[in-house]
């Protein structure tokens, strides 16, 4: 049995608030570390894990505070034309004992790029599930078509679009949030012209054990606190478009402490049809560094 189907079978077995004093320390169970290059930063420390040839991805940063609290920001940029989501996994390691002390000093990141049954489809999320119950709780969506900037306009007119997305798991592959943003601009005589963009944010109810004894037991029940855009920014030539998505949960582990999720996720049209992208997450409260962060991109839709 691997490691990663030993904490399944934790989940499936024992309560989850059982099953989480054990993630606590087994984080480095979940992977095996790259060599990291590492800031100390105050009461916590920046680690800067390799993005040396995975696609679309330029840096990656991971902040571990001694409060507990996990920021991780990703950047890159998809090339025009590509059709096809990637996504990429930063993976923490050795962030807290088992009776869930954060470990800074300690703590090793990785980032790798997901597998194409990982990733999130075009129009919708279709990873694999492995709660018994796994149930959306809360939606928050927008689609705002904010117009025409024209530059002039007339000459060589191009159409394109993509998309970014971010979301919040369990360590076992179970998403609990999920932010997705998308864009469509056009662009005549070397800059962007016209932009559309849409976003949803997305928290879910999971239970854990499976077939718990009455509805609600043991239930991690996560909702969203506040979403939107903020106001694009043409001050170049191409258009920066963001969203914040922020998400809570009383029910992660014991029910009289909070845990919260953060997205913040931009996408900048190019004049070439190339798409820059960043995300920055972060966790708060209680077993914070417990979460796990994907992120990535939205090819043509």
């Amino acid at each position: 049995m691997t490691k990663k189907e030993e904490l399944t079978d934790s989940f499936s077995n024992v309560s989850r608030r059982d099953a989480l004093k054990k993630l606590g320390a087994a984080g480095a169970a979940l992977t095996v570390s790259s060599s990291v290059a590492a800031a100390d930063s105050g009461r916590g420390r920046t680690l800067r894990p390799s993005t040396s040839g995975i696609e679309a991805l330029s840096e990656a940063a991971v902040t571990v505070t001694e409060d507990a609290n996990v920021r991780v920001e990703m950047s890159g940029t998809k090339r025009a034309g590509v059709s096809a989501a990637k996504g990429y996994r930063v993976e923490l390691n050795d962030a807290q004992t088992e009776s869930g002390r954060p470990t800074p000093q300690q703590a090793k990141a990785t980032v790798v790029p997901l597998p194409e049954s990982e990733l999130p489809a075009q129009k919708s999320d279709r990873q694999t599930e492995l709660s018994s119950s796994k149930t959306r709780t809360d939606t928050a969506t927008e689609d705002d078509g904010i117009g025409t900037l024209s530059h002039g306009g007339g000459d060589s007119e191009s159409d394109y679009e993509g998309g970014v997305w971010a979301r919040t798991e369990d360590p076992i592959d179970i998403t609990v949030t999920k932010t997705n943003h998308r864009i469509e601009w056009t662009t005549s005589g070397g800059e962007t012209d016209w932009v559309g963009r849409k976003y949803d944010a997305n928290a879910y109810r999971v239970e854990s054990p499976p077939a718990p004894p009455s509805p609600g037991k043991n239930a991690s029940i996560w909702h969203v606190d506040d979403s939107g855009f903020y106001s694009p920014d043409w001050s170049g030539y191409d258009v920066d478009s963001e969203v914040y998505a922020d998400y809570y949960n009383w029910t992660w582990s014991y029910d009289t402490n909070k845990t919260t999720s953060h997205h913040r996720v931009t996408a900048v049209g190019n004049p070439d049809g190339s798409l820059d992208w960043s995300t920055s997450h972060w966790h708060t409260g209680e077993d914070a560094t417990a979460l796990r962060v994907d992120a990535g991109i939205y090819g043509n839709y």
